[in-house]
């Protein structure tokens, strides 16, 4: 019984796992795809080409 309990876990977490795999690839596409992300990314890029990345 423990190991039919097991296998049920181990599916579960397996599911979670690519359910999540999943919306974090939506996520990074998404943030990608924001003009206002892009334009924070823009503003960091130039202080980091102003040598203050530790």
């Amino acid at each position: 019984m423990s190991q039919k309990i097991s296998i049920t876990n181990d599916v579960l977490l397996e599911e979670k796992k690519r359910i999540f795999l999943k919306e974090l690839a939506a996520a990074y596409e998404e943030q990608a795809n924001s003009p206002e992300f892009q334009e924070e990314i823009a503003v960091w890029d130039v202080t980091v080409d102003d040598g203050l990345n530790a």
